[in-house]
């Protein structure tokens, strides 16, 4: 019993351990007006804990995202939405249920012979 449960303490903290390196060529950070270059994103889990400057060297556990050739910018969320046309909480599902599909074969050509 107490082989496995320093096994899994083992396994644990091999799993635990392991960071995310990624080698960037430019960093774009969102926050800086100039570009960074030659940086290392350190991942731990989901959460980016450091940037660091130059290629950080990757221990045994560590796993190695090779961006050197590229740019690497945070991501966009879209947060584009049209408000004015909601006038009620479930207008979007009378308006699907008052609106028929056209078949392609009926709806109308846009098509103009010269």
């Amino acid at each position: 019993m107490k082989k496995i449960l320093l096994l899994l303490v083992l396994i644990s903290n091999t799993v635990f351990a392991q960071r995310t390196l990624i080698h960037c060529g430019t960093l774009i950070d969102g926050k800086n007006k100039q570009t960074q270059s030659q940086v290392t994103i350190v991942v731990e889990g989901n959460k980016i804990v450091a940037v660091e400057k130059g290629f950080t060297t990757a221990s045994a556990n560590d796993k190695v995202i090779d961006l050197t050739n590229k740019t690497v910018m945070p991501g966009l969320i879209d947060l584009h939405v049209h408000l004015e046309g909601e006038t009620s909480k479930d207008q979007l599902v009378k308006d699907s249920r008052s609106t028929k599909p056209t078949s392609p074969s009926k709806a109308p050509s846009t098509r103009r012979r010269i």
